[in-house]
């Protein structure tokens, strides 16, 4: 598994944790690094991904929210939420990180941490949102 991997993985859980507790992201950053989640991990991928997510959450879920069946929304697990936001950070964020990368990315978090079937309704999210932050690119068939 990749360093850049596990810096999404423990994304997702700090996401997780901060929708629960919020507070100042570099706490939250020190907490990790001293608890040593990030042993293995791309310790500056994680931290500035955090960092910015944080930052941008309320445009990151103006993003999720209408790619998502109003049915859904109910529905939508902790976890999958903090996935959809790591994704669509590092969509916004990193554009040298190709989408079918994020996404695919993201689908292997929800096969890891999410429900049965959550990682099609992963897939299917952020392939709506890729085509809204990065049309150049998905229409156009780039990876």
């Amino acid at each position: 598994m990749s360093q850049r991997h596990r810096a999404r993985e423990a994304l997702v859980q700090a996401l997780y944790q901060w929708h629960y507790n919020p507070q100042d992201p570099r706490h939250l950053e020190m907490e990790f690094l001293d608890e040593g989640y990030l042993a293995d991990a791309e310790r500056g991928y994680f931290q500035e991904l955090l960092r910015k997510a944080v930052a941008r959450m309320e445009e990151i879920d103006g993003h999720i929210g209408p790619a998502i069946m109003p049915r859904r929304m109910n529905e939508l697990t902790g976890v999958e939420q903090a996935i959809l936001r790591v994704a669509v950070a590092e969509l916004l964020e990193r554009y040298d990180v190709p989408y079918r990368v994020v996404i695919n990315e993201a689908v292997e978090l929800a096969k890891g941490f999410g429900t049965d079937q959550g990682y099609r309704f992963v897939n299917a999210v952020l392939d709506r949102i890729a085509h809204e932050v990065r049309p150049d690119a998905a229409t156009h068939g780039q990876q």
